[in-house]
């Protein structure tokens, strides 16, 4: 029948003359981490092990278990607690465009590409030889602690919350971008900025205005769970009082900035309208018009970079059904113009750098991608990544310096980190009481 490719939708291994029926072989889902787990059930020995990352690849079967050549992988938040069945979803969704997108590029690139672009062959670390279904005994082994420590979570429960802050330094030469790879990044003399009881800060960007720099950030009220941007000037190294720059009637976070000729725009996170809007910047600081909207979907912390007349679009679309992330490149002639997709998307399907940490920036001839780590937990850290290619053909970039959460005393999560000369301000996360920072209702 002259078959380019076969899917197989199944579990058990195939033999013999089917795996070589299809011109390109058999392609088949593993859901989970081929590094780590071969068997199954899918998606219940990474919550079993606490793994912070829940794994499904797309292979070219051979009659070996999980061993054929791997198209392509996704990693994504293993979810937290004991249930397999909740943590499926994620992974489940966010690999079901994995076959459609290897098929286009089959179409388009061609055979070369494919196996170009396929992922090396790796050791096997898991703990197992192959996992099967766990007997009774591993599962009373397991489930027996978290019951206790459920029942003991409930009788010392005290209402928590997780409070996000900003913190400021200034007037240091120091800067994370200059931080050799595989240096501990120096994260000394950062101040924290305090926010009103009832709110929080968080996702901060900066610019500069007749020469001094103001930022904008995420202005969350607890009470009606919506956020806002809002700005402020940075004076000595402390936030003077802040204004509202956007407010709507859904939530708004992340307003990533940038200049394009003479105007300064904005494109806050609005997942939660499904679209990505742009606005500018009308009368500085806080007078703000929105200008198009880009894109209709639901997607997260977009970012922008503009170079040599093409206006590159760093979106991470976002499934609604679990939530999996796909970093997305895409690129246009005109700051409104039509999208088009870069051949090599999704350019990160993986959930420790998937999603954006700030503006895309420059230094001493170096651009840098910041990112941020959601295994785990949510926002966990962030990292500096060095773009080494951009072109309408390729994309390579590389990971230069990461800061986790512990450089905060009592930090869970810290994951956006803006920069511009002289000033640096990250976020970070602490779990409080929620007396400490709500408003009585």
């Amino acid at each position: 029948m002259d078959l380019d490719v076969l899917l197989r939708f199944g579990f058990n291994i195939l033999r013999g003359d089917i795996l070589t029926a299809a011109k390109y072989g058999v392609w088949s889902y593993h859901h989970g981490d081929n590094e780590y787990y071969r068997g199954g059930p899918a998606c219940f020995w990474e919550v079993y092990e606490s793994n912070p990352r829940s794994g499904v690849i797309l292979q070219v079967l051979t009659e070996e278990l999980d061993a054929g050549k791997v198209l392509c992988k996704g990693l994504f938040a293993t979810h937290p607690g004991w249930s397999y069945a909740l943590n499926r979803p994620t992974p489940y969704w966010g690999a079901s465009t994995f076959i459609i997108q290897k098929l286009r590029e089959l179409h388009e690139f061609g055979w070369d590409h494919i196996e170009n672009t396929a992922l090396h062959s790796v050791p096997y670390l898991g703990r197992k030889k192959v996992y099967k279904i766990p007997s009774n005994w591993e599962m009373l082994s397991w489930l027996g602690p978290i019951a206790i420590r459920k029942v003991a979570s409930r009788l010392t429960r005290r209402p928590m919350v997780e409070h996000w802050r900003l913190a400021i330094r200034s007037g240091s030469g120091f800067n994370l971008a200059s931080t050799e790879s595989g240096i501990t990044p120096n994260m000394s003399g950062f101040e924290v900025v305090e926010s009103p009881k009832g709110r929080f800060y968080a996702d901060p960007f900066l610019t500069e205005y007749e020469g001094k720099p103001w930022l904008y950030f995420e202005d969350f009220d607890y009470t009606t769970e919506l956020g806002k941007i809002s700005c402020a000037e940075i004076i000595g190294g402390k936030l003077s009082n802040p204004i509202t720059a956007i407010e709507r009637p859904y939530h708004l976070s992340y307003p990533c900035l940038f200049r394009d000729g003479d105007h300064l725009y904005m494109i806050p996170e609005t997942a939660s309208n499904d679209t990505i809007e742009l606005y500018r910047c009308i009368r500085f600081p806080n007078v703000w018009k929105l200008e198009k909207e880009l894109f209709r979907g639901r997607a997260v912390d977009t970012a922008i970079w503009i170079d040599d007349g093409i206006y590159w679009f760093f979106v991470t679309i976002q499934e609604h059904r679990g939530f999996a992330m796909q970093l997305w490149l895409l690129s246009s002639e005109s700051l409104t113009g039509k999208w088009k997709s870069h051949p090599s998307n999704p350019i990160s399907t993986d959930v420790r750098n998937c999603r954006g940490a700030d503006a895309i920036f420059s230094y001493m001839g170096k651009l840098y991608r910041p990112s941020q780590d959601c295994s785990g937990h949510y926002g966990s850290s962030f990292t500096l990544n060095e773009i080494i290619e951009l072109s309408t053909e390729s994309y390579r970039e590389s990971p230069t310096v990461t800061v986790g959460a512990e450089w905060a005393s009592g930090s869970v999560g810290t994951h956006t980190y803006a920069f511009t000369a002289g000033v640096e301000v990250v976020d970070f996360c602490s779990p409080l009481r929620a007396s400490q920072v709500l408003l009585s209702r």
